[in-house]
């Protein structure tokens, strides 16, 4: 509509342009699709970019991949803001969406070890500023433990053959979490966690 160029991490790039028919369509009669189609990725970003915003501002990027493989988050440094897009997960929200739990845990302690965070810009949550900023980070590794915990104890109680939407309905039970229209997106979720590789030692840290 407006003409801008579109900029996405290469990794992300071919979803954007080519989208998953699932997203295309409705979950629920009245609510409308994630997405009205795809669009073209005029630019790609790497991990250490930086885009020129004139008069003096700079955002530098920062691959933070777990909710999708491509994910980044963007420093303006010139006021050391943070927009971190979906990285953060954020408790309370309709539930969680990544792709890679292992992969999500490193992108949020990397951006928790970026000092001097003043602003906090994300795209499910209330912004925050000073100390309340590295406390989001907490809550949302906290939050990521929490779910892990729920999955692993669905688990030890479910059939290896239980249907992945069912399982992921327990896990949220657990959780107290009601998903509404998003639990097939949630079950990719759930699954991701199950079938993750190291998370439980990375959740020590």
């Amino acid at each position: 509509m407006t003409g801008c160029t579109v900029a996405a991490h290469p990794l992300d790039a071919p979803a954007i342009e080519n989208v998953d028919p699932m997203m295309l369509k409705s979950s629920a009669p009245g609510v409308p699709p994630m997405v009205s189609g795809a669009v073209s990725v005029g630019k790609l970003l790497k991990d250490g970019d930086t885009i020129s915003l004139g008069k003096g501002l700079t955002l530098e990027v920062f691959h933070t991949p777990g909710h999708s493989p491509g994910s980044v988050s963007l420093l303006l440094r010139e006021e050391m803001a943070l927009f971190t897009g979906d990285t953060v997960q954020t408790p309370g929200f309709s539930g969680p969406f990544y792709t890679d739990p292992v992969a999500l845990v490193r992108s949020i302690q990397r951006l928790k070890g970026i000092p001097g965070i003043k602003h906090y810009l994300p795209a499910h949550d209330t912004p925050a500023e000073g100390k309340a900023v590295y406390q989001r980070f907490k809550d949302s590794l906290a939050y990521i433990r929490r779910i892990h915990a729920a999955v692993k104890k669905v688990a030890s109680e479910c059939p290896e053959n239980t249907d992945p939407q069912v399982f992921a309905g327990r896990v949220l039970d657990e959780l107290g979490i009601f998903p509404g229209t998003s639990l097939p997106f949630i079950a990719k979720t759930i699954h991701a966690d199950l079938t993750s590789i190291g998370l439980d030692e990375l959740l020590k840290e």
